[in-house]
This record gives structure tokens, C-alpha cells and sequence, in this order.
């Protein structure tokens, strides 16, 4: 059974074999992503999530389903918050640097972030 709650934010991945795979994150900070029929989920009580981001199945350490980033702030309002990538699609790994919100190249998957200091970074 998928996700039925309201998502907080949501991103749309980049093509994969079999289409597109919207992932969305929820107040929770769980994270889920498009499975066909329902959201199913990636990972759950990371909490703290302010911006989501997913890139091509191309890029280095990325899951079947994209190349997923994420930015927890816990609640910071000018202050950078966490990056981390769902390397694999097993694991978050926390990423040097902080950003209050994140994109992704749909080309190379390359984070671009900007910073609470309103600073952009690729």
C-alpha cells in the first residue's frame, strides 16, 4: 500500500528505463518514491528536511530510482543545514558542507546547492 499523506516538497527524477519516479518527502521526514501505484518508502525518521533533490540513474553512487540528495536543517532559518546523498539507494551518507536547498543536474547529477548565506555552489 503506498503513501497517502500530503508531501511536504516533491522532485521528479530523471528518466530511468521504465519512466519517471517522483520522490517526495514528508513533515516526518520520511522519504518515498513512486512505485506504480503508491508511494513506497525509501527510508523513514530522518526528520528535519527542508529541501529534496534527485538526479539521473547515470550518476556516480546513485539507486535504480535516481540519485536522491537531501538537506535536513532541523528547523534553521538563515544557518546552512546538512547534505546527505542516498548513495546506492541504501544508505544516506552524509556529504562535506552545508546548503539550505538543493538541486541536481538532470545531466551528470551534480548537486548544486545554496547556502544561508544565499551563496550558490555546484
Amino acid at each position: 500500500m503506498g503513501k497517502t499523506a500530503d508531501a511536504k516538497r516533491a522532485s521528479l527524477g530523471n528518466r530511468c528505463i521504465t519512466g519517471r519516479y517522483p520522490w517526495i518527502f514528508d513533515t516526518a521526514g520520511d522519504v518515498y518514491f513512486w512505485g506504480g501505484a503508491g508511494f513506497l518508502p525509501a527510508s523513514t525518521g530522518l526528520g528535519c528536511i527542508s529541501s529534496l533533490a534527485v538526479g539521473p540513474t547515470s550518476a556516480p553512487f546513485s539507486g535504480v530510482f535516481g540519485d536522491v540528495w537531501i538537506v535536513k536543517d532541523c528547523g534553521l532559518t538563515t544557518a546552512s543545514g546538512n547534505i546527505y546523498q542516498f548513495q546506492f539507494g541504501l544508505s544516506w551518507v552524509q556529504i562535506p558542507g552545508g546548503a539550505v536547498r538543493i538541486s541536481v543536474s538532470p545531466d551528470l547529477g551534480v548537486p548544486w546547492i545554496v547556502n544561508g548565506s544565499g551563496q550558490i555552489f555546484e
